[in-house]
């Protein structure tokens, strides 16, 4: 009877057991979705400041990607959110218009496509660099030919005007020269002057 009561409570365990339990476990990667572990992530990013308001971040290729997605944060730890694809032909992307003065973060993430799936790597590591401060001399030439409209840059130097920084920048333009100061801070301009030719 024990013998008899020990089988019959073996059968119902095994009844109780899911069918999984019997079976291979497998991994797949359904179409559209992604597992991290098909395809490595990028190596060697770097950040670089790029004139006053842009940022150039560079990485190696990957092998097999074909495309990399691009984030960028404001805080080392904080959220990542995308700001560009660039095609697996390039290893570099620019990012422009930025604020003045403000340090941003970069990761980086390979993206492999074959047929209906997608593969994304894990993050990269992450770099940064920080926007310039105040703006350079070509820059200050720019915004004071703007002004204008055209002409050729006859005189473009750092000085002070009235405690403040500026570019003072003499155009000559259909034969009336213009002076101008930009500062140096924020590219404003803050000194328009027209001398005509007798």
């Amino acid at each position: 009877m024990k013998q008899f009561t020990k089988i019959f409570t073996l059968i119902m365990l095994l009844m109780l057991l899911p069918i999984s339990a019997f079976t291979t476990s497998t991994i797949s990667v359904e179409a559209g979705s992604s597992d991290s572990g098909a395809i490595s992530k990028p190596k060697n990013i770097k950040a670089m400041r790029k004139g006053d308001t842009s940022i150039k971040v560079s990485w190696k290729k990957v092998k097999g990607a074909t495309e990399y997605i691009v984030y960028r944060s404001t805080g080392k730890y904080g959220s990542y959110k995308k700001v560009k694809t660039v095609n697996s032909n390039k290893s570099s992307y620019t990012n422009s218009s930025l604020k003045r003065n403000k340090r941003y973060y970069y990761k980086v993430k390979a993206v492999k496509k074959a047929g209906s799936k997608t593969y994304k790597s894990p993050y990269s590591s992450y770099a940064s660099a920080k926007t310039s401060s105040t703006i350079s001399a070509e820059t200050a030439k720019q915004i004071a030919l703007n002004k204008t409209g055209g002409g050729y840059v006859k005189k473009c130097k750092l000085d002070y005007e009235h405690g403040v920084r500026v570019y003072e920048i003499d155009i000559i333009k259909d034969g009336i020269e213009y002076e101008i100061d930009v500062r140096v801070s924020d590219g404003k301009i803050v000194k328009f002057k027209i001398d005509y030719d007798d």
